[in-house]
């Protein structure tokens, strides 16, 4: 069957939900964690699926960790925290980027975690529901127009 109007609701929502998680990272109300321009918004994309229909959004896998925050208790990966300050190096205004330099403020970092967890910002609930509603009734709509137009053509004329 052929879904002209679902796809072009689908590839409509498809940039809405991109743009809309990226607007909510940018107004998020302590800038601390996500920054203008960060490597989560940068990593923000949505995606058609191949050979079905519908959209994939992606993201860092730490995206998840900021919508639904971490609780206090367990030490986070050491390697992760140490590649995520190897990255960040400048931003935190280090002097020495030394491995052992790296590891003991990713030590730092993961000490603080693990004590005091990582607050939620639930920006993917918030995005989804503001739009979601809307997105499923138009993609809704749409397929009962194609499933309308289908049942059109296949209907002989008397």
């Amino acid at each position: 069957m052929l879904k002209k109007y679902t796809q072009k609701a689908l590839d409509k929502y498809r940039k809405i939900v991109e743009a809309e998680l990226k607007r909510q990272l940018r107004s998020k109300p302590n800038p601390t964690t996500v920054s203008d321009g960060s490597r989560l918004e940068d990593s923000i994309q949505g995606r058609k699926l191949r050979g079905r229909d519908g959209f994939g959004i992606y993201m860092n896998g730490y995206g998840i960790n900021v919508n639904e925050g971490r609780n206090p208790g367990k030490f986070p990966p050491p390697n992760k925290i140490d590649a995520w300050v190897r990255e960040n190096s400048s931003k935190l205004k280090l002097k020495d980027t030394k491995s052992s330099t790296i590891r003991q403020v990713g030590y730092l970092i993961g000490k603080s975690i693990s004590q005091y967890g990582i607050r939620p910002y639930r920006f993917i609930d918030i995005v989804f529901d503001k739009i979601g509603p809307a997105m499923t009734k138009e993609i809704e709509d749409a397929y009962m127009k194609d499933l309308e137009l289908e049942f059109s053509k296949s209907t002989p004329k008397s």
